[in-house]
């Protein structure tokens, strides 16, 4: 398969270490185009729900259709970008390369024997940010002190358009690789999460019923990790918080690599990925050099059977 022929490719000329995070790169980039090519097969399943989910009129339902068709096309051609990019031409030159001059050994990738497959070694600038402490992905010392933030104070109120398009700005400007787009006419946001996460959302307004508006979200992805995702989302403490919704949404991002923040695994017994996300004030506040000092507040992932 193409991973191993890139990956068993050195170049005996070229300088090791450059060589290694070329690889590494190439690697990166394969696992990019492996995910943008498993979210085509959502696109007929969505062309089809945009007709099937009830609409108050025949016009809003060809709107919902139109739309539906230019996001699968968008998709379509953003994965045909891809594959003909400079970048993938290289890769899989360079790959067919090694395995016409090393054609024995070759062998095809079984996930059985990489258990650890969705789990990419991050880079030394990001290791830190994206999966935190290194403490934080085994089990919780019995010293650390995690304790939930109150989740009923922000905003009981939506905001209005103009407020909306300056957060939604400020969130795709904080988030580099995700996409972000609002639409004044409709009120409607659309979210989508850089690989390997990958996951789209719709967020709009809609009565809770108590005379109030809350934001609604739907998590766009056909597959179980998508619904319990959806669960812990509509379940939040603060409908109306637009900033806490997007900042809640952002620490998805992490979602296929992020292990669990009280057993330490990336998968549960079920198992299950890290579908919880608490805003929490994590702190060592029972060590000594730490006493007085103000925790950080973070999102902290949990499996469901964890929490």
């Amino acid at each position: 398969m193409i991973a191993e022929a890139v990956a068993s490719d050195p170049q005996p000329d070229a300088n090791p270490r450059e060589d290694q995070d070329g690889l590494q790169k190439a690697m990166e980039h394969l696992d990019a185009l492996h995910v943008q090519l498993r979210d085509l097969r959502s696109t007929i399943p969505s062309i089809v729900r945009s007709l099937t989910t009830p609409a108050s009129s025949p016009e809003k339902l060809f709107q919902a259709y139109a739309r539906a068709i230019a996001e699968a096309s968008s998709d379509v051609k953003d994965f045909t970008t891809s594959m003909q990019s400079q970048e993938t031409c290289a890769m899989f030159d360079r790959a067919a390369a090694s395995k016409r001059a090393r054609p024995s050994g070759v062998k095809p990738w079984l996930v059985v024997e990489h258990a650890d497959w969705c789990q990419p070694k991050p880079s030394a600038d990001s290791s830190e940010a994206a999966n935190g402490d290194k403490s934080n992905s085994s089990s919780r010392d019995a010293n650390e002190d995690d304790a939930e933030e109150d989740e009923d104070g922000g905003s009981d109120e939506v905001v209005d358009l103009d407020t909306t398009g300056q957060l939604v700005a400020k969130w795709r400007a904080a988030n580099p690789g995700a996409r972000a787009r609002f639409d004044e006419g409709t009120g409607l946001i659309k979210l989508t999460l850089p690989p390997p996460a990958h996951l789209q959302f719709d967020i709009a307004k809609a009565p809770d019923g108590r005379g109030k508006k809350i934001y609604v979200v739907q998590c766009k992805n056909p597959s179980k990790l998508a619904e319990g995702i959806q669960k812990c989302i509509s379940s939040r403490k603060r409908p109306s918080d637009l900033r806490f919704l997007l900042d809640m949404i952002a620490a998805y991002a992490d979602v296929m690599t992020r292990p669990c923040d009280k057993c330490g695994m990336l998968l549960g017994k079920r198992p299950q990925l890290t579908t919880l996300r608490k805003k929490v004030r994590r702190g060592n506040l029972r060590k000594s050099e730490d006493r007085g000092a103000k925790s950080e507040s973070v999102w902290a992932a949990y499996h469901v059977g964890c929490r």
